[in-house]
């Protein structure tokens, strides 16, 4: 087991105001496997809300498609009351090109990736 890919955020606080997920900087990951192998994928961040108790959507895409078990929705207090969100997930990938990438969006009015305070973890693990 070894970890992949790691990055944390350097973007401040990039905002997402309409009902699209957008990317969350710097956290996405383009890499290719020889052979099949365990994923395991850990994110965290911090976000608000300008409108209380609405939430922040994160969702993990893998390969253009929602890892929906990583999906997480979580009411923020409002304004002011910032949230921390973690969501992780495990995955077979198969030999090939992969990307992974987290989204963020607000279910209500703007949703905040406050600050810098965000991060991605990529580990992988042979298969025997």
């Amino acid at each position: 087991m070894s970890i992949r890919f790691q990055s944390i955020a350097t973007t401040v606080g990039p905002t997402n105001g309409s009902a699209n997920a957008i990317l969350i900087p710097e956290m996405t990951y383009t890499f290719n496997l020889d052979i099949t192998a365990l994923i395991e994928i850990l994110f965290s961040g911090t976000f608000s809300n300008t409108n209380a108790n609405r939430g922040a959507i994160i969702t993990c895409i893998i390969d253009g498609v929602s890892a929906a078990n990583m999906q997480r929705t979580v009411n923020i207090a409002g304004a002011g009351n910032d949230t921390p969100i973690s969501t992780q997930g495990m995955f077979y990938l198969c030999p090939g090109t992969h990307t992974i990438s987290m989204f963020f969006v607000a279910d209500v009015n703007t949703a905040t990736a406050v600050g810098i305070e965000r991060s991605l973890t990529i580990i992988e693990e042979e298969l025997p």
